[in-house]
């Protein structure tokens, strides 16, 4: 005798006594995998419509229940994004952008088992994925899986990192507002520059501005790391110079982003110097904070709300051509540029130099 539908929440093994067929045989039904008829499978659909079932959103597209929906995959990293509100925003950017574009966004971290939750997100059948760069391991299988077969696109990564894959992405070039900011020390008479954070690894472009202002300009560089057991980046960025000004006192610092730069300030304030009499502090990000800070912070802005739509140009030209053995990978740079304000000021004469194009 049948159930009352009504009385029930509708399940697959609900649904699977109704047809009288094993649950095993729903998944691969609405799945599409082989091992089912037509007719069968037909008859699970309408069932499943009588009952009120609702598959997973892959399986609903598969058979035709939700043919117009488009579904976007984003994979953020392993880390800590929450130690930086820069971070945060350009996610909520990300997911943004994508619903205007009239995707269902799927999103998945990327923590404990990064095999098992890219599998997880693979299994809602995403017709593309970003993947946001930093900290993510290029050379996994299942990563380099999800890019054979899915058209993907990396968010905030550099081209010249180790193991990264040959895939379309677009990308800030660091290297342009970096040798900026470097000149406009190198002409306020800064022979010794300070670094906050990882400049090297992972940050490639940004290393070469600085390695082209060590060239050609005469800069010293040393480094001070930011510690991962700080709660956030300016407890980090004011750990990290209190300790370096133990050692020296250098012309000017330059921090891997603004809220570094931010807690790089209260270090250098506590010392008895005068910014930026003393020493010029230089940010990275050009974030809401940036202009508030006593005195105003000089950064390097980087236009991520452009990069994220050309981000979703390349992915939808990426879809589009997914068949095509003939597209070629093209990588889009947007240069990011120095915003100068009063912890690193300049002439106007100065300014002007800052800014010619000469590389």
């Amino acid at each position: 005798m049948s159930v009352k539908l009504q009385d029930r929440k509708a399940t697959m093994e609900i649904l699977a006594k109704e047809v009288g067929v094993s649950p095993s045989s729903i998944s691969r039904a609405f799945s599409g995998a082989p091992g089912v008829s037509e007719m069968l499978r037909g008859k699970i659909i309408n069932k499943a419509r009588m009952m009120g079932y609702v598959p997973s959103a892959a399986a609903r597209r598969v058979t035709g229940l939700n043919k117009q929906e488009k579904i976007l995959g984003i994979l953020f990293p392993q880390g800590k994004p929450g130690l930086n509100p820069v971070a945060i925003r350009k996610m909520e950017m990300l997911l943004t952008e994508g619903q205007a574009r009239g995707y269902r966004v799927i999103s998945q971290f990327m923590l404990s088992n990064p095999e098992k939750e890219i599998q997880e997100l693979l299994s809602e059948r995403p017709d593309c994925c970003i993947v946001w760069g930093p900290e993510t391991e290029w050379r996994d299988p299942i990563m380099n899986w999800l890019i054979r077969n899915v058209p993907t696109l990396i968010f905030d990564h550099e081209p010249k990192m180790a193991g990264t894959p040959e895939i379309s992405d677009v990308v800030a070039d660091r290297k342009i507002g970096t040798y900026q900011a470097m000149k406009l020390l190198h002409l306020t008479g800064t022979k010794t520059v300070l670094t906050v954070g990882n400049m090297g690894q992972g940050s490639t472009s940004r290393w070469a501005g600085c390695e082209l202002a060590q060239k050609r300009l005469g800069l010293e560089f040393t480094n001070c790391e930011l510690s991962l057991a700080a709660p956030d980046f300016c407890e980090a960025g004011y750990w990290a110079v209190r300790k370096a000004l133990e050692r020296s006192y250098p012309h000017a610092i330059f921090a891997v982003n603004d809220f570094a730069a931010l807690g790089a300030m209260r270090a250098v304030e506590e010392q008895g110097l005068k910014i930026p009499e003393q020493i010029k502090i230089i940010g990275f990000d050009n974030s809401m904070i940036a202009s508030f800070t006593s005195p105003p912070l000089t950064t390097i802005e980087q236009p991520v709300k452009t990069i994220i739509n050309l981000l979703f140009d390349q992915l939808e030209k990426k879809i589009s051509a997914k068949n095509n053995p003939d597209d070629e990978h093209e990588k889009i740079k947007i240069p990011t540029q120095l915003v100068i304000r009063q912890t690193a000021p300049v002439t106007d004469e100065d300014r002007e130099e800052i800014f010619k194009v000469d590389f």
